[in-house]
């Protein structure tokens, strides 16, 4: 996904960023970065209105949705194999503790110039998942009859 988003400068996180260091005072880098980082993610210190803002941009795509969704599907599993119940105010807290915060108050860099080709990239995307998708169509049907 981070391959075609950084492909288009208008979907990368990196010039998000680093826009909001380029018009603070010194001293004030890196509370104007973590504010940029926060403004798109938790919208306050303490998750007031998750996800209120959010975007798909190439970098907030691997480092923030993904382990999030990553951290959801492991705890739900684990859930399954031990027969045990969803604790959504528990899985919130070990989100924002281990996923959220620590994405706020990082420092990592981001590209600020698009590369790549869309183009290519959508080409790989679509002979990836396209042979997958159709090598696996029969389970697919299996289990939307089983939904209906």
């Amino acid at each position: 996904m981070d391959t075609i988003l950084n492909s288009n400068q208008q979907f990368m996180l990196g010039p998000w960023i680093e826009s909001a260091k380029a018009v603070a005072p010194l001293e004030e880098k890196s509370q104007f970065e973590y504010n940029a980082r926060n403004q798109i993610t938790l919208w306050g210190p303490r998750e007031e209105i998750v996800d209120y803002t959010a975007k798909e941009w190439g970098g907030l795509v691997m480092d923030y949705y993904i382990p999030r969704w990553t951290l959801f599907v492991d705890t739900s599993r684990e859930c399954l194999i031990k027969n045990s119940t969803f604790d959504k105010e528990k899985f919130r807290q070990k989100v924002f503790t281990n996923v959220e915060q620590p994405f706020t108050f990082s420092k990592k860099t981001y590209l600020v110039e698009p590369i790549g080709s869309r183009l290519l990239a959508l080409k790989q995307i679509y002979e990836t998942w396209c042979l997958f998708y159709t090598s696996n169509v029969a389970i697919y049907r299996k289990l939307i009859k089983k939904l209906k």
